[in-house]
């Protein structure tokens, strides 16, 4: 796969709880004093449950139903489609999964999972060569991302989310950003990315923003369309006959596989997986992406050399506004050094990328997950999934999971200088 292909890597802010916030502040300006002390300063908020300390992942974390959508984009044409099911996991990472793809074939599967302390899941029996499968889990323990080869060429990402809660069409009301990628390559496909804005109300009824796709595409406004949900998440689009998509728990996503022109009808269209995502509150600022990031990424293009995927673990670094990656490896098993460069960000969570065209995603509301696109002038194109990991890693309800003192007291101190 061509490595030209620049990938977007996509950013976590630290959301500090206010209390917090303000008690290490305190430690920080008042005092001034070593990393040692406001180490000390940490077990005590912890000792006093302001902070509660998560667990390393274990199997246990599977144990339930998953909702799972995924595209496959591969070498040989008929290795081009979505697909979409549920999985049964128990707590010893035994799972069961049902399928649907694009033709209308069901197909079930079982096997097990294995999962480090990190969150970064493989196959049992999985030798450490084997780079047919890749995945990782979100901190709260209730999404996956994954990257899979199967035997005749298919190259897929698919995205599980935890089945739970019950939902309305009050959970449909927002504004949404969304990010897609389109594979095929007959006739009636047309490969590449897109992304815009959905603005929805409380009754389901939505409006669009001008779509922007990798044909250069700018100012095309789909018609109004009429979004429904049911009790377990699962969704509908009135324009779309073939659209299967859920909402997850947090209510703050929505993921989706379809066969269609998201946008202008005769621009990008093919066999799409979308993510959408609720537009932040405007609480992002540069200073708050430092961390760690798993990203996986899926291509799509006019040939075989673009497509397929590719995933690496990344530091963002938000005192100086860049990128550093480690290195990758793809769906052929080649290996090398991930891009870096600089990054930038708005305050409702808008991830730039100046050197890279085409580049751009978003965060989510809790921002710990984000979702991209990105584009090759030459014919390839991309969705990035990315899953964040913090020394300090605050989160909505004010838990922190961090497992580097060191690390997490010199990234206060300079916040607060």
């Amino acid at each position: 796969m061509s490595r030209s292909l620049m990938p977007l890597s996509l950013l976590e802010p630290v959301d500090a709880v206010r209390d917090v916030n303000s008690s290490l502040l305190v430690c920080s300006q008042l005092c001034k004093l070593p990393c040692i002390f406001l180490i000390i300063s940490i077990f005590l908020l912890v000792s006093a449950g302001r902070i509660s300390l998560a667990e390393p992942f274990a199997t246990a974390d599977f144990d339930g139903i998953w909702n799972l959508h995924g595209l496959v984009s591969g070498y040989p044409g008929d290795f081009q489609s979505w697909f979409y099911g549920t999985m049964t996991a128990d707590s010893d990472g035994d799972f069961v999964i049902h399928v649907a793809n694009r033709t209308g074939e069901s197909n079930e599967g079982s096997g097990t999972f294995q999962i480090t302390p990190a969150g970064i899941i493989t196959m049992a029996g999985q030798a450490g060569s084997d780079i047919t499968f890749h995945g990782v889990m979100n901190n709260k323990r209730d999404l996956m991302v994954v990257t899979s080869n199967d035997s005749g060429g298919g190259c897929s990402l698919m995205i599980l989310t935890k089945a739970a809660g019950v939902f309305d069409t009050n959970d449909l009301q927002g504004k949404w950003h969304y990010h897609g990628l389109a594979c095929g390559d007959r006739t009636a496909q047309l490969p590449g990315s897109f992304y815009g804005l959905i603005d929805i109300d409380n009754s389901g009824d939505a409006s669009y923003s001008p779509i922007v796709d990798s044909e250069g595409n700018t100012e095309y406004i789909p018609s109004s369309a009429m979004f429904g949900i049911l009790p377990d998440g699962r969704i509908t689009l009135s324009t779309i006959d073939h659209f299967y998509a859920v909402m997850t728990q947090r209510k703050d996503m929505i993921v989706a596989v379809a066969t269609t022109a998201f946008g202008q009808p005769d621009g990008v269209r093919g066999y799409c997986l979308i993510v959408m995502q609720k537009k932040a509150l405007g609480h992002f600022t540069i200073g708050d992406i430092a961390g760690t990031w798993y990203v996986h990424i899926l291509t799509s293009g006019y040939g075989a050399d673009w497509r397929g995927w590719y995933h690496y673990a990344a530091f963002a670094h938000g005192h100086n506004f860049s990128w550093i990656p480690g290195s990758y490896i793809d769906s052929s098993g080649q290996t090398g050094q991930g891009w870096s460069g600089a990054v930038d960000i708005t305050s409702e969570g808008i991830i730039s990328f100046p050197d890279v065209p085409g580049g751009r995603g978003t965060l989510n509301m809790a921002g710990d997950i984000s979702v991209g696109v990105t584009s090759d002038p030459r014919g390839g194109h991309g969705i990035v999934f990315s899953v964040g990991r913090n020394a300090a890693d605050f989160d909505m309800d004010g838990s922190i999971d961090f497992t580097d003192f060191a690390t997490f007291a010199k990234k206060w101190l300079m916040r607060t200088k």
